[in-house]
């Protein structure tokens, strides 16, 4: 298959019922019941559990949510509303101290106090996403 702007050219129905097939096998292969589907309120997720419902029903799927001390409340409420209309049932679990547990916070400063060497507890740090027409970069935005 060449490069070109027709690879584009997609059957959305085909293609979905062929990715609904695929989750149908893999349930049935490993033996389950149902599907536990993180949803963290992005559009990916919310795109595979659209899938997942589609593919073997809304009372085989739990959502799981896994917010975190630093997680954006706003993705929160729209996985919540996204798991309402889709009428899912769901749990929430704070991973706040396995992320601690294995050092994840402490490791990230530690990255960005090697760039930014007069880090201390007073600043603060967020990854932001920047896009323009060809690239995305990823953007460690440091502040008091």
């Amino acid at each position: 298959m060449s490069f070109s702007k027709t690879i584009l050219k997609i059957d959305y129905t085909a293609e979905t019922d062929r990715i609904c097939e695929f989750i149908r096998q893999q349930v049935a292969a490993m033996k389950r019941d149902g599907i536990i589907i993180g949803h963290s309120g992005g559009i990916d997720s919310a795109t595979c559990a659209e899938l997942c419902v589609r593919a073997i029903g809304k009372d085989r799927i739990l959502a799981l949510l896994l917010p975190e001390k630093e997680s954006n409340p706003v993705a929160a409420e729209f996985a919540t509303k996204h798991i309402e209309k889709m009428g899912l049932n769901c749990t929430t679990a704070d991973i706040t101290g396995t992320l601690e547990g294995f050092g994840t916070y402490e490791k990230r400063d530690k990255v960005i106090r090697d760039i930014f060497p007069d880090l201390t507890g007073a600043f603060k740090s967020k990854i932001i996403i920047k896009k323009n027409d060809l690239f995305v970069t990823l953007v460690t935005r440091v502040y008091k």
